[in-house]
């Protein structure tokens, strides 16, 4: 939650050309600021992960506050995304399990000198 507040906080007073020291949040000037953040963002962390939420507003270079309309659907679209991506992994691994056959099945052949091998030596 600090993480996406400092980020955000960061972004609106680089817009106006300010740069701000370290650990501003608790510097009088910026605690507001910081904590309306630091309340938006909990609001969206209840709902979707914070990797989420990082990578929309990495995305949104123009986005400083979290109050945006338009988040909250760029969110969703994310985090339906992951949740895509993370079962296509899952069935990709599953599919290359079952697709590999385990050593023990493979079948045995003989040569000419009476030797027996599996089939992948």
């Amino acid at each position: 939650m600090g993480k996406i507040a400092e980020i955000l906080v960061r972004r609106e007073y680089e817009k106006q050309g300010k740069k701000l020291p370290d650990k501003f949040w608790l510097l009088p000037e910026y605690k507001r600021k910081y904590a309306m953040q630091c309340m938006m963002a909990s609001k969206f962390l209840r709902s979707y992960d914070q990797d989420v939420i990082l990578a929309v507003l990495e995305q949104e270079k123009w986005c400083y506050s979290l109050a945006a309309k338009v988040l909250a659907e760029k969110f969703e679209i994310e985090k339906n995304k992951r949740r895509i991506q993370a079962q296509m992994k899952e069935r990709a691994q599953k599919n290359k399990a079952e697709d590999t056959p385990a050593q023990e099945n493979l079948p045995e052949f003989r040569t000419k000198n009476g030797k027996t091998f599996k089939e992948d030596e």
